[in-house]
């Protein structure tokens, strides 16, 4: 039995519609057909052989079906395993086009997949309503329906992973989704064995469609976490390292690998632990015989942390070397962009010149130091000065 038949609508009548629109226009369906079984037509007999009392409990269950959204969603696809599509009132088939709310329309599985792309959010309640597999199934895309219809089964609670694999069913040349991560590599530095640290990993796509998969790293480190260990769509992935859990002066090391419809990239991950600091250096400014301070040997290997700890007690910032080069010079002369963002952060001079009157935005253009380069010009490094 047919419910659309029953009722005398089409599918595309509720296609792309609303809950509240299906709810009217099959109410109003039912209502016309209901009064013809009462009344003066209570004891007319059908041509059918069944009795109106009979038929008035079809026209209950198919409204019943068709209002429900769930229930809907099943029938639906029970049609999808049949020989028999639902008619028009008109008695021909379902049209061969397919249309989007909007009035977009496609007369064929690759068009279909690009205005999926097009209409992502509407497409879903397309898909999952059952109109998306029954359309394909009009068509006689007898084998893409059943694919539709097993991912709409399996995937309902992940809809956007199950439309993008419906939409490379559709189109397989459309193109993919292609992952990208901000950080090549996750470098926690020196880290003291009572303290913690958390960096984050940016996740995004610069191809087409939905990026799904997951995070791995091996599951015997228990001195790294992750906020997430699924990823659906672009996101930001905290992974955080807990000294509490090893042991002091080694450096700890082991790869996240993020495996996507999108590629996958490994993480190299490493920490090197020290043992806790209780104690203050009695003199953060004292030099050494090239002038430099403890500030400067921070700077110079990229060590933010302690750098960050220097200043916080009193640490010269802007102490010159004895070629006159300040901590700045020193982090941008390794290209140690986190250090000089620290060292920024807490009011370095983005300007100061060397004893050869250059500056560490001159430094950093001559070696390449591109990354420094966006961080100085971000803190205001002055483009005219050498």
């Amino acid at each position: 039995m047919n419910y659309f038949e029953v009722l005398d609508i089409s599918i595309e009548d509720l296609q792309g519609q609303d809950e509240n629109t299906i709810n009217r226009l099959v109410s109003t369906a039912h209502t016309k057909h209901y009064h013809k079984t009462i009344g003066a037509y209570a004891n007319v007999p059908r041509t059918d052989g069944r009795t109106q009392a009979q038929w008035q409990v079809i026209l209950n269950e198919a409204k019943a079906t068709l209002i429900d959204p769930q229930k809907r969603r099943t029938y639906i696809a029970e049609l999808t395993q049949k020989t028999e599509f639902p008619k028009a009132p008109s008695g021909g088939n379902v049209h061969a086009i397919f249309t989007f709310p909007n009035g977009d329309q496609a007369s064929t599985p690759e068009q279909l997949a690009h205005l999926i792309d097009q209409n992502w959010e509407e497409a879903k309640t397309l898909f999952y309503s059952g109109f998306i597999p029954l359309w394909l199934k009009s068509t006689e895309q007898t084998q893409l329906a059943r694919s539709a219809t097993d991912i709409t089964n399996q995937y309902s609670s992940k809809q956007d992973i199950g439309l993008e694999m419906l939409v490379q069913e559709l189109d397989p040349q459309i193109g993919k989704p292609k992952l990208k991560t901000n950080r090549s590599r996750i470098d926690f530095s020196r880290i003291d064995t009572d303290n913690q640290k958390t960096i984050d990993l940016e996740i995004t796509n610069i191809g087409r469609g939905f990026l799904y998969g997951n995070v791995r790293m091996p599951s015997n480190i228990s001195w790294l976490q992750i906020s997430e260990t699924e990823i659906q769509g672009e996101g930001v992935i905290s992974v955080e390292f807990d000294a509490n859990r090893l042991t002091s002066n080694k450096t700890h090391e082991t790869t996240l690998v993020i495996n996507t419809n999108g590629g996958t990239v490994r993480v190299p991950t490493s920490c090197d632990v020290s043992p806790a600091t209780t104690e203050i250096l009695p003199d953060v400014n004292t030099k050494n015989e090239h002038g430099w301070t403890p500030l400067h040997r921070a700077a110079i290997s990229n060590d933010y942390e302690k750098a960050e700890m220097l200043i916080n007690n009193n640490a010269d910032i802007n102490a010159g070397d004895n070629s006159g080069e300040t901590s700045l010079h020193h982090a941008v002369s390794q290209d140690a962009h986190e250090a000089v963002e620290i060292l920024l952060k807490y009011g370095a001079d983005v300007n100061a010149q060397n004893d050869h009157s250059e500056t560490p935005l001159y430094n950093a253009v001559t070696r390449d130091a591109y990354k420094t380069v966006e961080v100085l010009l971000k803190y205001g490094a002055d483009v005219n000065e050498k």
